[in-house]
């Protein structure tokens, strides 16, 4: 085989496997899109908020929004701003207790708890069992 055609077909193999890159990545992020579609409120394309809290503290549909504390719903509006595909974590509440508690569901963290920091105000959320998101996002 001369050098020509062992080039040719080096630059053929490259092509193709470049083809094939750039069509999984298409694919991807197509699935991307589709997942947060999912999670958008069809009249106003932006995230649903009450949704994602619900998901995060883990509580069912039929909960009433006024459960949700509006400290975490403030949060994670400010969080979704910054990050807005950054969702994949759950929250537990320390009413009168503490803070509260992130689990991150990432693969990379392990699910790993992390400790909430007090938010702003009096109590610093401590009322709620919700301070900041600080800790976990820094």
């Amino acid at each position: 085989m001369t050098n020509k055609r062992v080039l040719k077909s080096c630059q053929s193999r490259v092509t193709v496997a470049s083809r094939l890159s750039v069509c999984t990545s298409s694919i991807l992020l197509l699935a991307l899109i589709l997942h947060l579609d999912a999670t958008m409120d069809a009249s106003s394309h932006q995230p649903d908020i009450l949704a994602i809290a619900r998901e995060q503290l883990g509580l069912q549909k039929h909960v009433k929004d006024a459960s949700i504390p509006k400290s975490y719903l403030a949060a994670l509006r400010r969080h979704l701003d910054i990050d807005p595909y950054d969702t994949n974590f759950r929250v537990t509440l320390q009413p009168k207790t503490g803070y509260g508690v992130v689990t991150c569901l990432e693969q990379a963290c392990a699910a790993i708890n992390i400790p909430l920091g007090a938010g702003p105000g009096r109590s610093g959320g401590k009322a709620d069992g919700f301070g900041s998101l600080v800790n976990y996002t820094v």
